[in-house]
């Protein structure tokens, strides 16, 4: 009732300029990136479309909870609420970046441009509707099957290879 179907399918794309790969969706300045591990990996099936490689190629996975920083939370106290759940994919050669993030409030690109001097040419960035999956519920205090918007950004660099991945829910 009240619907009505304008085109079976969609006519244009929304295209977005920014300046800088930071003014992309941009986390709240008192958030920070929380390790929980960090792993090495092969790409399954499923996984290699996602970071655009083929199935089996080698990353390093850091997994993280992105956490507000609340304002009555002290040094020994309990930690801030957690905002989203993020799996940063990166090539071996800078899997050194996984002891920096959360330390510093810097994205993961910047760190690896600083660390190895890989600069991002581009970013792709992929909005999905999706679900809590229940590995991942109790970690962000919500129920299995909750909302989620699901962003995947792809980092590419100058060489035009895809050097980041980060997947967060």
């Amino acid at each position: 009732i009240g619907t009505v179907v304008k085109a079976r399918e969609s006519n244009e794309a929304y295209v977005q300029t920014i300046r800088t790969p930071a003014e992309l969706m941009r986390y709240p300045a008192e958030s920070r990136l929380e390790v929980v591990a960090v792993t090495e990996i092969r790409a399954s099936r499923k996984l290699a479309p996602l970071l655009g490689c083929p199935t089996g190629a080698r990353w390093t996975q850091v997994s993280a909870l992105r956490r507000l920083r609340d304002a009555d939370v002290t040094a020994g106290g309990s930690r801030g609420r957690a905002i989203c759940w993020t799996d940063v994919y990166v090539l071996p050669e800078f899997a050194g970046v996984a002891r920096l993030i959360g330390r510093k409030s810097q994205p993961v690109y910047e760190l690896i441009e600083e660390k190895f001097g890989e600069k991002v040419a581009s970013v792709q960035v992929d909005l999905r509707a999706g679900l809590i999956p229940p590995v991942l519920a109790t970690a962000l205090d919500v129920s299995p099957g909750s909302a989620s918007l699901t962003v995947v950004r792809r980092y590419t660099g100058q060489s035009k290879r895809v050097f980041e991945v980060s997947i967060s829910e």
